[in-house]
């Protein structure tokens, strides 16, 4: 996994920044190629585990249609913290925010990794306080999706104050 500098190099972040970012983030979005050329862009619940994003979804659907044609993608969260306008001088303004765009290839996960990134993603969203067990009737029924990442990059403009 190559980090890539952000087209604006001194909002750029580094991997540990980058890596803070992506496990604070609720929501990602997954840019996918169609089999005729067009992209298609969704949210996902995601978890990043080293050099890898790990995403569930159905069993079938649009998504995972172009995924299998092409499994080059894209992938982005956003952080919007502030938006500073002035309603006087709204040309005046500052945003202050943090994002993150991954691209790489996809593919479809099973077995122990499928299970393994299930319970990666419900730690996740339960705050680190996920116990219990995943039934196999629970792990059948959804799809995961690991992207390699290829490249990312990272930008933030903060307040002073984080």
């Amino acid at each position: 996994m190559k980090v890539v500098k952000a087209d604006r190099k001194s909002r750029g972040m580094n991997l540990d920044a980058i890596t803070v970012v992506l496990g604070q983030a609720a929501v990602g979005r997954v840019a996918t190629i169609s089999p005729d050329g067009y992209p298609y862009v969704v949210p996902v619940f995601f978890v990043f585990d080293g050099d890898k994003i790990y995403f569930h979804c159905a069993l079938e659907g649009k998504k995972l249609d172009n995924l299998k044609a092409q499994p080059s993608v894209c992938f982005e969260i956003d952080d919007l913290i502030i938006v500073d306008v002035s309603p006087t001088n709204p040309c005046n303004g500052t945003v202050y925010y943090r994002s993150v765009i991954a691209t790489g290839k996809a593919s479809l996960v099973g077995g122990e990794e499928k299970a393994r990134a299930l319970w990666l993603l419900a730690d996740k969203y339960a705050g680190g306080k996920a116990t219990g067990r995943m039934t196999q009737e629970s792990i059948d029924g959804t799809c995961v999706v690991r992207i390699d990442v290829e490249e990312i990059s990272g930008k933030a403009h903060l307040p002073n104050s984080q």
